[in-house]
């Protein structure tokens, strides 16, 4: 069979120089796709090497100019003392293939001029312009790393603690899986319908084996930006649940569960591993991460019954050097995950058991009138058609999201270009979000 080759459709708008004044996103990122070719994704302020939080979260197909599903005009967060929040972060979007999209939101206090916030924190659905809240937390809540050389699971390492809500996953009946804590210290995993069911999945209280649901990763979109501490649980279409915890009898792992049945897809109780990245599930249950082994291994595995495939690895003999995001699986069981190589090069590779290993894009490679400088490819970023969104950033200083589509033939580099992103006026953001484009790292 030939070798898989791309057309990219460039989904975000124009880039345009910053606008610190109007807050006008010119950075595009956090792509996820759907199987109709939609991909929600942030929009940033800045510039490749300084960014503010994200903004707002759009939407488009590349056929005509991308929809802003949220920003800062059309929400805002009040805590449980009535202050309202003027401005706002959204983050972390999902869509599915009904056309439902969710994402994390948090308000903040732009008056204090120090790297602190104390808002409420959200998970907003959107469907056809109609925002509504899933989950929020109107307590005030405050979690960042002060000092990189502590442990993220450090407790005095927090300026605070409270109730909050995570970044989440969703499914395509409409049913959103996510993090919330409480004020007591406990947390747990919850799944809720759209009929407002709601199933706890996982808990840290009672008898759990749980100690907590972090991740302990970096934000490698560009390679900075502050520690992102709880998993990003991924959900199928049957409600199973997937994600990283860490246990209260030593050891971090994956893990899946519905709510009535639990599973352990990997742990590092023998101490053989050294991380795991964010875990992702297909409809068949079959789990994809990206995991590191203490003797410096690492690998892309598939997990199916209980079973682990590794699919690529940096052993002797391999093309891989490292790999530097979380990995994207589809319902066919295909893989997009973006690594270095050993040749020096840095690429976004799909896979798959018919045709193996196809290179999607690569850094240096032409793009969109311009050069590839850095890439980045999202768990939610691999739809059943191939179809691969991602995040490059231009050697002119462009930071758009594209759409790869699989072919075979000539390498093709025609991309669309739009442009129509709205304009939210707004004053400087001075803080960063505790958590915010929730990142592997290693």
């Amino acid at each position: 069979m030939p070798d898989l080759t791309y057309n990219y459709i460039r989904i975000s708008s124009a880039s345009t120089p910053p606008d610190f004044t109007t807050f006008r996103p010119n950075l595009f990122a956090n792509a996820n796709i759907n199987n109709d070719g939609y991909v929600d994704y942030e929009g940033f302020v800045g510039s490749v090497t300084s960014y503010l939080p994200p903004s707002a979260i759009y939407s488009g197909n590349g056929s005509s100019p991308p929809t802003t599903l949220i920003d800062p005009t059309k929400y805002q967060f009040t805590d449980n003392t009535g202050k309202t929040y003027q401005s706002g972060i959204f983050f972390s979007p999902a869509i599915n293939n009904s056309g439902v999209s969710v994402f994390a939101g948090s308000g903040f206090d732009f008056a204090s001029s120090e790297a602190t916030a104390s808002a409420p924190t959200a998970i907003i659905s959107v469907l056809d312009g109609a925002i509504n809240n899933v989950a929020y937390s109107s307590t005030p809540f405050v979690t960042i790393a002060l000092d990189p050389n502590k442990s993220l699971n450090d407790p005095s390492n927090d300026v605070a603690s409270g109730s909050f809500v995570s970044a989440p996953g969703l499914n395509d009946r409409g049913t959103v899986a996510y993090v919330a804590g409480n004020s007591d210290g406990t947390s747990a995993i919850y799944a809720k319908s759209p009929r407002g069911k709601l199933t706890t999945i996982a808990s840290t209280s009672g008898n759990s084996p749980f100690s907590d649901f972090y991740l302990g990763g970096l934000d490698v979109g560009r390679g900075q930006g502050t520690f992102a501490k709880f998993t990003l649980p991924g959900i199928n279409n049957y409600g199973w649940v997937v994600f990283n915890a860490d246990l209260k009898g030593g050891g971090k792992g994956l893990f899946a569960s519905n709510g009535r049945s639990f599973k352990t897809i990997v742990s590092n109780t023998s101490g053989s591993y050294s991380y795991f990245s964010l875990p992702s599930i297909n409809n068949n249950g079959t789990v994809a991460f990206n995991a590191g082994y203490t003797n410096g291994r690492e690998a892309i595995i598939e997990s199916t019954n209980g079973n682990l495939t590794t699919i690529a690895d940096n052993s002797s003999g391999s093309i891989f050097k490292d790999f530097k995001s979380d990995v994207a699986i589809n319902n066919q069981g295909d893989v997009a995950f973006l690594a270095d190589l050993k040749d020096g090069s840095t690429a976004i590779y799909s896979w798959s058991a018919d045709s193996g290993f196809s290179k999607v894009i690569a850094v240096g490679q032409a793009l969109d009138g311009s050069t590839v400088t850095s890439l980045f490819v999202s768990h939610k970023g691999l739809n059943d058609h191939g179809h691969v969104a991602f995040d490059a950033v231009l050697a002119n200083g462009g930071d758009e999201v594209f759409r790869a589509e699989p072919g075979y033939g000539l390498q093709q580099n025609s991309v669309l270009s739009l442009d129509g992103v709205s304009t939210v006026g707004l004053a400087i953001f001075s803080i960063v979000s505790y958590y915010w484009r929730h990142r592997k790292g290693h």
